[in-house]
């Protein structure tokens, strides 16, 4: 059994208003009594100090872009390393470069974007399908008091053209509440209601009747947004994007809604009545309890240490 690895992390990453996924994989694993050092550099004299390090760990390409002599120290030692990375490489030429040149570097690149796994393989990257999931700090509202018809909790980006413009058409025609950290840019679009920024823990008490989930310009098979989890994990009531694979996670018409771009306006123009009241209620309370109990960041980590096991077993 592993005990004890590094993780490179971010400068924020455990900030108390607005943790971020390394914070909670963290979490899980110590709670598995391995050992997680953590740096937010690479320090040649903690190496030399720790003893029998079972792996380097990290998630965000900007970190690891500026610590790469960590890689060199690691292979010069032979330590394994292990990036769980949790977007696409798709989104720029630039991106693209940065991810395939550390990835080939790397004994395990856990990702999503399976359409590429044949290109990364042939590159002589080692990638694995592993998702992202449900913080234990998403709670559920017994008794929400709804504001808003409909909701969406994201960010305003050049990369999400797509989804902007469907949220402003959705803008037009509904009572659509966006919580963003990018509130100037919805109202200089023209957005009507806009709001700070919510933390994911205070994201169940901010829900609307109807909660929208879209990803973004460059989601593909199996590749989709986190907020799938975060939504459900919150016991929003969710509409979701459809989106190939997704399907064996979550259940049409148990754990959320389901729609295709264009029939959004008449199955918002559906779920919002009165009479789904009852209905919605019990989907989003089915949603939630699934969401914990199979896409907890305790199950995702379960999988990430069985893959690295697995991995030794088979190198070693």
């Amino acid at each position: 059994m592993m005990k004890k690895f590094f993780y490179l992390v971010p400068n924020n990453f455990d900030s108390s208003s607005n943790p971020r996924t390394e914070s909670f994989i963290i979490n899980e694993m110590r709670g598995k009594n391995i050992e997680i050092i953590i740096g937010k550099s690479f320090n040649a004299k903690l190496f030399e100090a720790e003893k029998n390090i079972d792996g380097i760990i990290f998630s965000s390409l900007k970190v690891i872009w500026k610590e790469q002599k960590i890689i060199k120290y690691a292979n010069k030692h032979s330590i394994d390393i292990y990036w769980w990375y949790f977007d696409t490489a798709t989104i720029s030429i630039r991106r693209k470069y940065k991810v395939n040149k550390i990835a080939k570097k790397v004994s395990i690149f856990f990702n999503k974007d399976v359409l590429k796994f044949n290109i990364y393989e042939e590159s002589g990257i080692n990638p694995i399908w592993l998702d992202q999931g449900v913080p234990r700090t998403c709670k559920i509202n017994k008794n929400p008091n709804y504001k808003h018809d409909v909701s969406f909790f994201g960010s305003f980006e050049k990369t999400h053209s797509n989804r902007i413009k469907m949220l402003k058409r959705i803008d037009n025609q509904f009572d659509l509440v966006i919580y963003t950290k990018d509130t100037e840019k919805f109202i200089n679009y023209g957005f009507n209601n806009v709001k700070p920024f919510v933390a994911q823990h205070l994201i169940s008490k901010n829900l609307a009747k109807v909660n929208l989930i879209l990803h973004g310009n460059h989601n593909s098979d199996y590749c989709w947004s986190n907020r799938i989890h975060i939504m459900m994990g919150s016991s929003g009531f969710s509409l979701v994007e459809k989106i190939k694979g997704i399907e064996s996670f979550y259940k049409d018409n148990e754990h959320c809604i389901y729609f295709d771009i264009q029939d959004l306006e008449n199955t918002l123009n559906f779920w919002i009545q009165k009479r789904q009241d009852d209905i919605r209620e019990k989907i989003r309370v089915s949603g939630f309890n699934h969401a914990h109990k199979f896409h907890s960041y305790k199950k995702r980590v379960e999988d990430f240490i069985q893959h690295i096991q697995t991995f030794s077993s088979t190198v070693y």
